[in-house]
C-alpha cells in the first residue's frame, strides 16, 4: 500500500508525475496504480502504447477492477489492425503518430487524470528528441488545466532520456 499512497500523495501536490519502475515489476506497479487512482479520480484517460485496449480490459476484469470511469486512447491496436469498437476507446493509427495522439487528447473534456503507459514503448517507435518534445508539450498543456498526469517509464530506459524527462516533471517516483 506504500507505493499507492506515495503516488496519490504526489498527485495531490503536483500535476505531472513521472513514475519510474523496473521492467520486472512494471505490470504489478501499474495494477496497483490503477487500483489506487480508479477510486480517487472521476474521469481517467489511459493512453496505452504498451498493451491493447482489449488486453487492458481483460486484465482489469481479472483484477475485478471497475473501469467505468476510464477512457482509453489505444496507440497500438490500429497498427496491428485489431480494433474493437467501444465508446470507451479512441484509436490512434500508430505509436509513431504523436501529432494524432496530441489531437486525440485534445478531444477529451474534463479529464481528471491522464496515465501514459509506457514511454519506453514510445521510444521503440520514435526518436528520443521527438518523444521529449511531445512530452514537454503535453506537460505544458496539462499545467494550463486542473488535470493531473502520470507518465510511466521503465528504469532500464536510456539514462539520458530519463534525466531529461524528469527535468520537465513536477515530481518523480521510483518504485
Amino acid at each position: 500500500m506504500g507505493k499507492e499512497n506515495n503516488i496519490l500523495s504526489q498527485l495531490k501536490k503536483n500535476q505531472n508525475v513521472v513514475l519510474i519502475s523496473s521492467s520486472r515489476d512494471h505490470e504489478k506497479t501499474m495494477i496497483e496504480l490503477h487500483k489506487a487512482v480508479s477510486k480517487k479520480f472521476k474521469k481517467i484517460c489511459m493512453i496505452t502504447v504498451n498493451k491493447s485496449f482489449s488486453a487492458l480490459i481483460k486484465k482489469f476484469q481479472e483484477q475485478r477492477m471497475d473501469y467505468s470511469n476510464y477512457y482509453f486512447i489505444d496507440c497500438i491496436s490500429k497498427k496491428n489492425m485489431i480494433v474493437e469498437q467501444s465508446k470507451q476507446c479512441l484509436y490512434v493509427s500508430s505509436p509513431t503518430a504523436l501529432t494524432e495522439l496530441a489531437l486525440s487528447m485534445g478531444k477529451l473534456r474534463q479529464v481528471d487524470l491522464i496515465i501514459l503507459d509506457n514511454i519506453s514503448s514510445l521510444l521503440l517507435y520514435n526518436k528520443d528528441a521527438e518523444v521529449l518534445k511531445f512530452l514537454h508539450s503535453m506537460m505544458t498543456k496539462i499545467r494550463q488545466t486542473k488535470t493531473k498526469a502520470i507518465y510511466s517509464i521503465l528504469k532500464e530506459s536510456k539514462k539520458e532520456f530519463v534525466a531529461d524527462l524528469t527535468l520537465f516533471a513536477d515530481a518523480v517516483i521510483e518504485s
